[in-house]
């Protein structure tokens, strides 16, 4: 309908707001700035609220591993790899057990050893001398059981036994 009369509808509503077309566009500024303003604000009240969170965030999974590296004395060794395998998806816990594997643990120094005492020297002289008992003759052949009379008592074949080990 404003078209029909050359009027545009901006000039229409200054018209019915007894403004003139100047004042409703510098009113229509002053609010779009206003917002702005208040946008802006928003922002930074946001950012500061993510800020205190990453830095709780931080200050907690950094006790997290100072109570792991305390609880693991190699931690520091292996930090570098430990690191890696967290890079590559996998939590502390087992992130540490990898390192472990992939870097096992030196093997320690063993510590020297006195020197052993050198054992004492046999004394030899005695396979030198000549021997006071000589043996003569052939062996025997023997006892021959069925020749052997049966044992008169139980005292006399205990007695026969300890004689045949060479006990009696």
């Amino acid at each position: 309908i404003s078209g029909m009369y050359g009027l545009s509808l901006n000039d229409v509503a200054a018209h019915v707001l007894n403004q003139t077309p100047d004042q409703a566009q510098s009113q229509n500024e002053q609010t779009i700035q206003e917002l702005r303003n208040e946008i802006g604000q928003l922002k930074q009240q946001l950012g500061g609220v993510q800020n205190t969170f990453q830095q709780q965030t931080l200050a907690q999974k950094q006790r997290e591993v100072e109570a792991f590296a305390a609880a693991n004395p190699r931690f520091e060794e292996l930090q570098d790899a430990v690191l890696a395998e967290i890079k590559a998806g996998y939590d502390l816990q087992e992130a540490y057990r990898r390192a472990e594997l992939l870097n096992p643990a030196p093997k320690p120094v063993p510590q020297a050893q006195p020197e052993p005492k050198p054992a004492p020297k046999p004394d030899l002289s005695a396979q030198t001398q000549k021997g006071n008992l000589s043996v003569s003759g052939a062996p025997s052949s023997g006892s021959n059981p069925a020749n052997r009379k049966p044992p008169s008592s139980p005292d006399e074949a205990i007695d026969r036994a300890f004689a045949s080990m060479g006990i009696g």
